[in-house]
């Protein structure tokens, strides 16, 4: 898809997504990776590794299903997920949910420019860990937002101001 678009490409990737644009970011037409309460696994890592490091509160909401990959338990998706929106707003994303597996490795690179948004009030993926991550990607900007997981739902004009401030760093 990055081969189909004219120009550079900033990649953006929230929570398993970030594993994604790691490995994509590897294309010369990205300018730069965005981790919006995203894993960022380096050589030899996985999110499961990351995890393990500092559990987050909802782990014990998650289950695999019989080809490892992992759910948000739909009862429980709320208060695991997505805490400060509305709760009828999380029913159609426990429904729509997608399962990640834990178990893949992607090669590092560290050779673009990297920022992080951090969720404070994260479930899934404890802060310390995001900053962690953070921290070792040496990246250009960090910023934490009192959210949960889902900050680009509960906070999207931070979200989105964000970014746009990140388009025009590389314009």
């Amino acid at each position: 898809m990055i081969n189909q678009i004219d120009g550079p490409v900033l990649l953006v990737g929230h929570c398993y997504g970030g594993v994604v644009i790691t490995e994509a970011g590897n294309n010369e037409k990205v300018v730069g990776l965005v981790y919006i309460a995203a894993f960022a696994p380096d050589r030899s890592e996985s999110p499961d590794l990351i995890t393990q490091q500092h559990p987050p509160e909802a782990a014990v909401d998650l289950y695999p299903d019989s080809d490892g990959y992992l759910w948000v338990n739909a009862e429980k998706y709320h208060k695991s997920f997505c805490q400060d929106l509305n709760p009828s707003e999380s029913i159609a994303m426990a429904i729509a949910q997608k399962g990640s597996s834990c178990q893949y490795l992607l090669p590092p690179w560290k050779m673009k420019p990297f920022w992080y948004q951090i969720s404070n009030q994260d479930r899934m993926i404890t802060a310390e860990n995001q900053r962690k991550m953070a921290e070792r990607l040496n990246t250009k900007e960090v910023i934490e937002l009192d959210a949960s997981h889902v900050s680009l739902a509960s906070r999207p004009d931070e979200i989105a101001d964000f970014i746009i401030k990140l388009l025009h760093f590389l314009i």
